[in-house]
């Protein structure tokens, strides 16, 4: 290289040094924010190709775009972020995240960042955190597109698309939960892998205090008390900041599900029919006067935009084309969802780990900052509020219906014709069904625990269970 090529090369980068220096001078009348995990300099050094960053017509053409849009370099963040939507509770068995088409093991606070998909394998089951505090159980063979996190002023947004299988969305609620004795139901995550979530029995109690050890509360009821007392104290934290309020876009292959503080339980069929149930917090306290919020159903259709809105605690069928939807009666239909459901009606030890994972990822759903703040801190773009119809919050939700609607039908009509083809060839098309593939092995191991002290149990009490300073030492926190 000569000595002209050399001082070339210097004299472009001393024009991209001046270029970028006022661009951010000119970003800072634009509120300009760096994020979190984002580097200061938008040049991809990682994946820089030479002959095009020092071509003199790219450089001419970048910069005519830069100067078209005086607000490039906010742009240019915003669309290279790729934000966190949650984390990993636990895994039980073999559970895999996909960020493209590379896998990984998901295990205890595995990231989750927009487009992953989470798969749950044979006999394998999975919970996941979102950061707004929202908990997603994973049944066996099923899987779930987690596609973004929008962080409004007042409302965090949701959008997840229901791939197949089966799956509980459960909202965080400001409500306490009504304390009991009766066995935790989702046996097969217990002990958790987040030791902080754990119950541990009392350490260096004497044989004579027989009286203090009857009237000791069940580990159950402890747990729940210890699941109060927490939400109690960050429902404060939400009454001197701003709660924001969680809206869910649910997507599955023949129909959509939004709403506010969504809860509900799903089961997802490839090419056929779905099932879901709108939750109301009643199952798990029904002494709470909740105030509940509308959520709506939308079809299938290039030209349906109709919405049905859901009622609580029904269970609702879709058809396979996501054009008709209908409530399905438990006793006299195909499945027994009831079963499923069971697994997490009484399940204070995940909960408690929602609460303490709340506090310590998700502090800007209650904290008030502005859009530098959120970015620096916490690596989130702001987004505007659902009261302003010309917010980009507003605007995202309006395109996605209607973007959701028309993609997903294109894909239904594809998949119906290629069924038709099998047929028409004498060939078996795939059929899915609820069975105990989905919940056999957890009913299993909580139906041997309930049971324990009838059941001789094969193997011994792993140390984790039975002694209090082996876990303080070794598990995971």
């Amino acid at each position: 290289m000569n000595r002209l090529s050399l001082s070339f090369i210097f004299t472009l980068l001393f024009l991209s040094s001046v270029v970028f220096a006022e661009g951010a001078q000119k970003n800072s009348k634009y509120n300009f924010v760096h994020y979190k995990k984002q580097s200061f300099s938008l040049v991809p050094w990682s994946e820089l190709n030479e002959k095009v960053w020092l071509d003199f017509r790219e450089w001419k053409r970048e910069l005519r775009v830069k100067e078209t849009l005086a607000n490039w370099e906010k742009a240019a963040r915003d669309a290279n972020l790729v934000e966190t939507v949650g984390r990993v509770i636990d895994c039980v068995g073999t559970c895999h995240i996909y960020h493209g088409l590379s896998p990984t093991r998901a295990q205890f606070r595995s990231e989750l960042r927009e487009g992953d998909e989470v798969v749950t394998k044979e006999d394998s089951y999975a919970w996941l955190y979102m950061m707004d505090g929202t908990i997603v159980r994973l049944s066996s063979q099923s899987s779930i597109a987690l596609k973004e996190i929008d962080v409004g002023d007042k409302e965090i947004f949701l959008q997840a698309r229901m791939n197949y299988g089966n799956m509980l969305w459960l909202s965080r609620d400001k409500y306490l939960f009504k304390e009991n004795d009766l066995t935790e139901t989702d046996q097969i995550f217990l002990p958790l892998v987040y030791n902080k979530a754990n119950y541990y029995r009392p350490v260096g109690k004497r044989e004579d205090d027989l009286m203090e050890i009857i009237d000791e509360d069940t580990p159950a009821l402890k747990q729940y008390k210890r699941l109060n007392t927490l939400i109690e104290e960050n429902n404060k934290l939400s009454e001197n900041g701003i709660k924001k309020v969680s809206h869910s876009f649910l997507v599955m292959p023949n129909g959509t599900v939004s709403g506010k503080n969504f809860k509900g339980e799903f089961y997802v069929a490839v090419g056929g029919e779905s099932y879901f149930k709108k939750r109301s917090f009643k199952m798990y306290n029904p002494d709470v006067n909740e105030d509940e919020s509308p959520a709506q159903f939308y079809y299938r259709g290039f030209d349906n935009s109709k919405f049905f809105d859901l009622e609580s605690d029904i269970w609702y069928q879709v058809s396979a084309d996501g054009r008709e939807i209908n409530p399905y009666d438990e006793n006299q239909g195909e499945f027994n969802l009831y079963i499923g459901e069971y697994l997490s009606a009484r399940i204070p030890t995940i909960l408690l780990a929602r609460e303490n994972l709340w506090l310590e990822y998700s502090g800007f759903t209650y904290k008030k900052m502005s859009s530098a703040e959120l970015g620096a801190n916490y690596n989130y773009r702001l987004w505007g509020n659902f009261e302003d119809d010309k917010s980009d919050l507003s605007l995202r939700l309006q395109f996605l219906k209607e973007h959701t609607r028309r993609v997903e039908t294109t894909q239904l009509r594809v998949s119906e014709s290629y069924k038709k083809k099998r047929e028409a060839l004498g060939e078996a098309s795939f059929q899915m069904n609820y069975d105990e593939k989905y919940y056999g092995k957890a009913m299993q191991v909580y139906l041997l625990k309930r049971n324990a002290k009838d059941i001789k149990a094969e193997s011994e009490d792993l140390n984790s269970t039975k002694k209090r300073f082996w876990g303080l030492v070794n598990g995971r926190r």
